[in-house]
């Protein structure tokens, strides 16, 4: 090791392997002809991009997740609604069904009673109709009348016509009308929705009275 110095420079100590004073740059290689010097290398991003789209993607499907489950859900509630208003409407069916056959019963019961009234007679307006020789009383659904002895034809035929025109075998029930005798009591003949009752006594004739049935 030796030293050396001149005037005006600061003393260097100098060796082989080292060397003690201001630093100097290190010798930089010249470049060759017409290559330019290279810029400094950037930090790659692309880490990071990944670690961004990652976390973004991850969102994503829990976002997606969360959106099944609240449809998932808003179905299952609809099917339920749907199902309780499918009950509700059949329900409600079998109540109209129910109450149509009430309806229908009715009606069909009431088409019945106003076809048995039309049915049956208006025995004094008949009797007034048919007989009219032939004095009788009573309404609608009662009438009697008195056949005295010495009745004529004509009156006997009146009696026939008002008692067919009552569903009555008119020919047979006026026959049996003239063989009663007072020790027969009450004879009784059915017509239709109309029943027919006599007795006889000597003094009084033949005492008819008719009333319906229905």
């Amino acid at each position: 090791m030796h030293s050396s110095s001149t005037p005006g420079e600061p003393s260097k100590l100098t060796g082989d392997d080292y060397v003690i004073g201001p630093p100097t740059a290190p010798a930089v290689a010249p470049l060759p002809a017409g290559q330019r010097e290279l810029p400094p290398q950037r930090r790659s991003r692309r880490p990071v991009l990944w670690i961004a789209s990652t976390i973004a993607l991850a969102l994503a499907a829990a976002a997606l997740c969360a959106l099944w489950v609240i449809t998932k859900g808003d179905l299952t509630d609809s099917r339920r609604t749907a199902a309780a208003l499918s009950g509700s409407l059949h329900a409600a069916s079998a109540t109209i069904e129910t109450q149509q056959g009430v309806i229908d019963g009715y009606e069909s019961a009431k088409a019945s009673a106003d076809a048995a009234a039309a049915e049956v007679p208006n025995l004094l307006a008949l009797a007034q109709k048919h007989m009219p020789s032939i004095a009788a009383t009573g309404g609608s659904d009662f009438v009697s009348f008195t056949v005295s002895q010495g009745v004529s034809g004509a009156q006997v035929g009146e009696l026939v016509a008002y008692m067919s025109k009552l569903g009555f075998n008119a020919g047979g029930v006026v026959t049996q009308m003239g063989q009663t005798r007072a020790i027969d009591g009450t004879q009784t003949a059915e017509g239709k929705n109309c029943k027919a009752s006599w007795t006889y006594h000597p003094d009084n004739g033949l005492q008819v009275v008719i009333q319906t049935t229905a």
